[in-house]
Formats: C-alpha cells, structure tokens, sequence
C-alpha cells in the first residue's frame, strides 16, 4: 500500500515538526478503508505519551492510495531519529 503525499495545516505541521520531542515516542499510524488496486484511504498518525494516553497529530480523509487492503492497516513502535 502506498499513499500520495497529502498537506498538512499550519497547526498541525507545528505538533510534529519538533523532532527532537517525538523521538523515543510510541506512535501508530492506520490506513482505514477498502482497497483493491487503487482507491481512497484514510489515514490517522496517533502519539501515545509515557502513560498510554494518545494524541491524534494527524487525521486526514480521502488520500488517494495504490495497492490492497480489506479493511485498516496499523504500524504501532517507537519513533526514531534517522538523520
């Protein structure tokens, strides 16, 4: 599965610029929807602090996508910084 690139809003552009403070952070990423070939997606970023609590940075609808899927794809691991 692969997404087009997508924009983000100024704000939330700003809670993920930081690298320095999301490295070493649990994050999820989930593409959500049907696709056989090509199609629309969504696609959520979610931080987890120390505690477990999550933080949605980034949630957008409709991304143009290539690939299969039958329903939501989710990555969840610690963040790190490769220069």
């Amino acid at each position: 599965m692969e997404t087009d690139w997508f924009s983000l809003a100024a704000n939330k552009e700003n809670r993920i610029a930081n690298l320095k403070k999301l490295t070493g952070k649990t994050a999820e990423v989930s593409i959500m929807g049907f696709l056989a070939k090509s199609g629309k997606v969504d696609v959520k970023f979610t931080i987890y602090d120390d505690i477990g609590d999550a933080t949605n940075a980034v949630s957008k609808i409709g991304i143009n996508a290539t690939g299969g899927q039958l329903a939501t794809t989710k990555i969840r691991g610690k963040l790190k910084y490769m220069p």
